[in-house]
């Protein structure tokens, strides 16, 4: 029969768990060593058998894309472009992660791919010196060319007045065209040349509005009398009817006061040097003179005609002077002689 409970057989914690445990044997413990020693190395070794295998990035920046991706070997590849000023269209500026990075085979590469020099925004250049135009266009990698240049009446010698794109003329301001671009300009030359009218037998007055109609200046010399050209009239100008000359120019010219004329001055009564005196000084010329000077004056004809004090005629007019005859000798007789 089994032995009914009493006090010995009552339950104390304190039997399962002892205050001290029993000591463990060396043996013992050399075991629990290597027990640890061989979960440790299979933790390694199961890390090593599951690592992840990396590769190195290769250097793909100066190669075309092409080439490049031949050269991933283990890596994916994505490709964005950018503009670039110095790496030719296609080929590769640079991979992120740049070379010499380790990965894990598999990851992906990015391959940034030159699209070339960003294209360019064409500027106004209307305006502008050529200095200046070709300053800017210089400064964006374009080229500048001169087409002939044109007259115009307001925009000054040298300055823009128009420009275009030779390979495509219907481009504007803002537009974009790719590095080395040529851009054609033409340039004022200033207003056109003038061709001088012909002013004679014009009045002044209508000959200064010719010329200024022309832009041109006129300059009045000292009237001139002439015989043949009524008084206020253009006799002559100094630059030939013709001539091209710039705008603003000066043409003199001289104005007709008509015909010299002078007055016969009074003779009768005077002598020989003294009607000369007279007549010169008018401005006559002293033409045949008949008789004897030192006798009485008789009389002034021009062209046979005579002639009659204050009468017009024109300068340089010949005045011809007839005098007395010498008187004949007186003989005189002596009677008885």
């Amino acid at each position: 029969m089994p032995a009914e409970p009493g006090v010995d057989d009552v339950f104390d914690p304190a039997d399962e768990f002892p205050e001290h445990a029993p000591a463990v044997g060396g043996s013992r413990r050399w075991f629990l060593a290597l027990l640890v020693v061989m979960a440790v190395g299979g933790g390694v070794l199961a890390w090593y058998n599951t690592r992840p295998e990396t590769s190195v990035v290769p250097e793909l920046a100066g190669l075309r894309q092409g080439a490049a991706l031949n050269q991933l070997g283990p890596f994916e590849a994505t490709i964005i472009e950018e503009a670039s000023e110095t790496v030719e269209p296609g080929v590769v500026i640079r991979s992120e992660p740049a070379a010499g990075t380790t990965l894990e085979n598999g990851s992906k590469i990015t391959l940034v791919v030159s699209t070339g020099p960003a294209p360019r925004a064409l500027p106004e250049l209307v305006g502008l010196t050529l200095a200046d135009a070709t300053a800017q266009l210089g400064e964006l990698g374009l080229v500048l060319i001169e087409a002939e240049p044109q007259f115009d009446e307001v925009v000054v010698p040298g300055v823009v007045l128009s420009w275009s794109v030779p390979a495509a003329p219907t481009l504007g301001v803002g537009a974009t065209v790719t590095k080395g671009t040529t851009v054609q300009v033409v340039l004022s030359a200033g207003p056109a040349p003038r061709s001088v009218p012909a002013l004679a037998g014009l009045t002044f007055e209508d000959a200064t509005k010719v010329l200024q109609d022309l832009g041109l200046v006129i300059f009045r010399v000292p009237d001139e009398f002439d015989v043949n050209v009524p008084a206020g009239t253009v006799i002559r100008q100094d630059i030939p009817a013709g001539s091209a000359v710039e705008r603003g120019a000066q043409v003199s010219v001289a104005v007709s006061k008509g015909q010299d004329v002078i007055v016969m001055p009074a003779l009768a009564g005077l002598d020989y040097n003294t009607i000369v005196a007279a007549l010169q000084g008018a401005g006559f010329v002293i033409g045949s003179v008949v008789g004897d000077t030192t006798q009485a004056f008789q009389s002034a004809t021009v062209n046979a005609a005579p002639v009659v004090d204050a009468q017009q005629f024109l300068r340089g007019t010949k005045v011809d002077l007839t005098f007395a005859p010498t008187p004949a000798p007186v003989v005189t007789i002596v009677p008885g002689g």
